[in-house]
Protein backbone atom coordinates (compact mmCIF):
# COMPACT_ATOMS: atom_id res chain seq x y z
CA UNK A 1 0.00 0.00 0.00
CA UNK A 2 1.47 3.34 -1.06
CA UNK A 3 1.62 6.24 1.37
CA UNK A 4 0.84 9.71 0.04
CA UNK A 5 1.12 13.20 1.49
CA UNK A 6 -2.15 14.87 2.47
CA UNK A 7 -3.18 18.17 4.01
CA UNK A 8 -4.97 17.67 7.33
CA UNK A 9 -7.23 20.52 8.38
CA UNK A 10 -7.04 21.19 12.11
CA UNK A 11 -8.50 23.66 14.57
CA UNK A 12 -6.61 26.95 14.38
CA UNK A 13 -4.00 27.10 17.11
CA UNK A 14 -3.80 23.30 17.39
CA UNK A 15 -1.30 22.72 14.58
CA UNK A 16 1.65 22.03 16.91
CA UNK A 17 -0.42 19.62 19.03
CA UNK A 18 -1.54 17.66 15.99
CA UNK A 19 2.04 17.55 14.63
CA UNK A 20 3.27 16.25 17.99
CA UNK A 21 0.52 13.61 18.05
CA UNK A 22 1.40 12.45 14.52
CA UNK A 23 5.09 12.32 15.45
CA UNK A 24 4.31 10.20 18.52
CA UNK A 25 2.44 7.76 16.24
CA UNK A 26 5.47 7.47 13.94
CA UNK A 27 3.84 9.27 11.00
CA UNK A 28 5.79 11.58 8.70
CA UNK A 29 4.46 15.10 9.03
CA UNK A 30 5.37 18.62 8.00
CA UNK A 31 4.45 21.79 9.84
CA UNK A 32 5.93 24.96 8.39
CA UNK A 33 6.56 27.62 11.02
CA UNK A 34 7.57 31.23 10.72
CA UNK A 35 9.02 33.52 13.33
CA UNK A 36 7.10 36.61 14.33
CA UNK A 37 7.86 39.28 16.90
CA UNK A 38 4.94 39.94 19.23
CA UNK A 39 4.71 42.69 21.78
CA UNK A 40 3.84 41.72 25.31
CA UNK A 41 3.08 44.31 27.96
CA UNK A 42 6.67 44.51 29.16
CA UNK A 43 8.75 43.16 26.25
CA UNK A 44 8.92 41.83 22.71
CA UNK A 45 8.95 38.09 22.23
CA UNK A 46 9.71 36.05 19.11
CA UNK A 47 7.27 33.20 18.65
CA UNK A 48 6.80 30.55 15.99
CA UNK A 49 3.44 30.43 14.28
CA UNK A 50 2.22 28.11 11.51
CA UNK A 51 2.77 29.37 7.98
CA UNK A 52 -0.39 27.59 6.81
CA UNK A 53 -2.75 28.30 9.70
CA UNK A 54 -5.16 25.45 10.29
CA UNK A 55 -3.21 22.81 8.33
CA UNK A 56 -0.61 20.12 8.94
CA UNK A 57 0.81 17.93 6.17
CA UNK A 58 1.00 14.21 6.85
CA UNK A 59 2.13 11.16 4.91
CA UNK A 60 -0.01 8.09 5.48
CA UNK A 61 -1.81 5.17 3.85
CA UNK A 62 -5.50 4.32 3.78
CA UNK A 63 -5.24 2.17 6.92
CA UNK A 64 -3.73 5.03 8.95
CA UNK A 65 -6.40 7.59 8.10
CA UNK A 66 -8.38 6.89 11.29
CA UNK A 67 -5.20 7.38 13.36
CA UNK A 68 -4.64 10.77 11.74
CA UNK A 69 -8.23 11.87 12.26
CA UNK A 70 -8.17 10.77 15.91
CA UNK A 71 -5.56 13.43 16.67
CA UNK A 72 -6.99 15.99 19.12
CA UNK A 73 -7.86 19.00 16.98
CA UNK A 74 -7.87 17.21 13.60
CA UNK A 75 -10.96 18.02 11.54
CA UNK A 76 -10.61 16.33 8.16
CA UNK A 77 -8.27 15.29 5.40
CA UNK A 78 -8.52 17.81 2.57
CA UNK A 79 -10.08 16.36 -0.55
CA UNK A 80 -13.18 16.21 -2.67
CA UNK A 81 -16.08 15.29 -0.42
CA UNK A 82 -15.01 12.25 1.59
CA UNK A 83 -12.27 11.33 -0.85
CA UNK A 84 -8.87 12.62 0.29
CA UNK A 85 -6.75 14.11 -2.47
CA UNK A 86 -2.97 13.57 -2.22
CA UNK A 87 -0.47 16.37 -2.61
CA UNK A 88 2.20 16.03 -5.29
CA UNK A 89 5.52 14.73 -3.92
CA UNK A 90 7.38 17.56 -5.71
CA UNK A 91 5.32 20.19 -3.87
CA UNK A 92 6.04 18.60 -0.48
CA UNK A 93 9.74 18.24 -1.39
CA UNK A 94 9.85 21.97 -2.18
CA UNK A 95 8.18 22.80 1.15
CA UNK A 96 10.65 20.56 3.01
CA UNK A 97 13.58 22.36 1.39
CA UNK A 98 12.10 25.71 2.44
CA UNK A 99 11.49 24.38 5.94
CA UNK A 100 15.15 23.35 6.32
CA UNK A 101 16.45 26.63 4.98
CA UNK A 102 17.34 29.64 7.09
CA UNK A 103 15.28 31.95 4.89
CA UNK A 104 12.36 33.92 6.27
CA UNK A 105 9.10 32.47 4.99
CA UNK A 106 5.96 34.53 4.59
CA UNK A 107 2.47 33.50 3.60
CA UNK A 108 1.60 34.64 0.09
CA UNK A 109 -1.72 34.85 -1.75
CA UNK A 110 -2.19 32.00 -4.17
CA UNK A 111 -2.48 33.16 -7.77
CA UNK A 112 -3.13 31.12 -10.87
CA UNK A 113 -3.03 32.19 -14.45
CA UNK A 114 -6.25 34.00 -15.29
CA UNK A 115 -6.89 35.43 -11.81
CA UNK A 116 -7.96 39.04 -11.50
CA UNK A 117 -5.30 41.15 -9.80
CA UNK A 118 -4.63 44.72 -8.76
CA UNK A 119 -1.18 46.29 -8.97
CA UNK A 120 0.06 48.09 -5.88
CA UNK A 121 2.67 50.81 -5.75
CA UNK A 122 4.45 52.78 -8.42
CA UNK A 123 3.00 54.46 -11.48
CA UNK A 124 0.55 51.58 -12.07
CA UNK A 125 -0.95 51.64 -8.56
CA UNK A 126 -4.58 50.49 -8.65
CA UNK A 127 -4.42 49.00 -12.16
CA UNK A 128 -6.80 46.02 -12.54
CA UNK A 129 -6.07 43.18 -14.93
CA UNK A 130 -5.62 39.45 -15.42
CA UNK A 131 -2.35 37.73 -14.42
CA UNK A 132 -0.48 35.49 -16.87
CA UNK A 133 2.87 33.74 -16.58
CA UNK A 134 5.69 35.10 -18.68
CA UNK A 135 9.19 33.69 -19.26
CA UNK A 136 10.71 36.21 -16.83
CA UNK A 137 7.90 36.34 -14.27
CA UNK A 138 4.39 37.73 -14.53
CA UNK A 139 2.41 39.98 -16.81
CA UNK A 140 -0.83 41.79 -16.14
CA UNK A 141 -3.17 41.89 -19.13
CA UNK A 142 -5.64 44.76 -19.54
CA UNK A 143 -8.30 44.30 -22.21
CA UNK A 144 -10.67 46.50 -24.16
CA UNK A 145 -13.56 44.09 -24.65
CA UNK A 146 -15.47 46.00 -27.30
CA UNK A 147 -12.37 46.13 -29.52
CA UNK A 148 -11.24 42.61 -28.57
CA UNK A 149 -7.73 43.91 -27.95
CA UNK A 150 -5.39 43.61 -24.98
CA UNK A 151 -2.15 45.05 -23.70
CA UNK A 152 0.23 43.45 -21.20
CA UNK A 153 2.82 44.82 -18.81
CA UNK A 154 5.53 42.85 -17.00
CA UNK A 155 5.48 43.29 -13.22
CA UNK A 156 7.13 41.91 -10.10
CA UNK A 157 5.08 39.30 -8.26
CA UNK A 158 5.35 41.28 -5.03
CA UNK A 159 3.19 44.05 -6.51
CA UNK A 160 0.23 41.77 -7.36
CA UNK A 161 -2.77 41.54 -5.05
CA UNK A 162 -5.65 39.15 -5.78
CA UNK A 163 -8.93 40.89 -6.49
CA UNK A 164 -11.89 39.60 -4.51
CA UNK A 165 -15.23 38.86 -6.18
CA UNK A 166 -16.62 42.06 -4.68
CA UNK A 167 -13.76 44.12 -6.13
CA UNK A 168 -13.94 42.41 -9.53
CA UNK A 169 -17.53 43.64 -9.88
CA UNK A 170 -16.18 47.20 -9.89
CA UNK A 171 -13.79 49.08 -12.13
CA UNK A 172 -11.69 52.04 -11.17
CA UNK A 173 -12.48 55.39 -12.81
CA UNK A 174 -10.44 58.39 -11.67
CA UNK A 175 -9.47 56.46 -8.55
CA UNK A 176 -13.08 55.71 -7.56
CA UNK A 177 -14.92 52.40 -8.00
CA UNK A 178 -17.76 52.45 -10.52
CA UNK A 179 -20.12 49.71 -11.66
CA UNK A 180 -18.64 47.47 -14.32
CA UNK A 181 -21.96 46.99 -16.11
CA UNK A 182 -22.13 49.36 -19.09
CA UNK A 183 -25.18 51.55 -19.56
CA UNK A 184 -25.50 50.18 -23.12
CA UNK A 185 -24.51 46.64 -24.02
CA UNK A 186 -22.79 46.42 -27.39
CA UNK A 187 -23.60 43.34 -29.47
CA UNK A 188 -21.77 41.91 -32.51
CA UNK A 189 -24.48 43.36 -34.73
CA UNK A 190 -23.63 46.86 -33.48
CA UNK A 191 -19.95 46.43 -34.36
CA UNK A 192 -20.51 44.87 -37.80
Amino acid sequence: MTNHWYAVQVHAGREKWVASYLSDRGLDHLLLLRREKRRWTDRFKTIEIPLFAGYVFCRFGALERSTVLSAPGALRVVGCGRTPLPIEDEEIAALQILNKSEYTLVEWPYLTEGDSVRLEGGALDGLLGIVVRAPGGYRVVVSVTIMQRSVAVEVERSRLTPVTAKMSAAKIHNGLPVKAEPAYRVTKADVA
